[in-house]
């Protein structure tokens, strides 16, 4: 996950809408945490998604979200 967030862009919205994070909740992360930086905040974004699943995300889920908002390029350092 530390890894993913490092990587992100300004684009992250559409990264947590990907992850069927909705704008509320996306906006409550951004503000709680803008004070640490994008990364932080793109990690507690995928935190949340995370415990949404029940802890339930596969390397492949993570990937094909990715994929779905345009993070192909990060998708691909995923693959072993």
């Amino acid at each position: 996950m530390i890894f993913v967030a490092s990587k992100m862009d300004n684009r992250f919205k559409l990264f947590a809408r990907m992850m069927e994070l909705e704008d509320s909740v996306i906006e409550h992360v951004r503000y709680n945490n803008e004070k640490y930086g994008l990364e932080e905040i793109v990690y507690q974004l995928i935190q949340r998604w995370v415990r949404g699943k029940g802890g339930q995300v596969l390397v492949q889920n993570m990937a094909q979200v990715l994929v779905d908002a345009g993070y192909q390029h990060i998708a691909q350092l995923l693959e072993p």
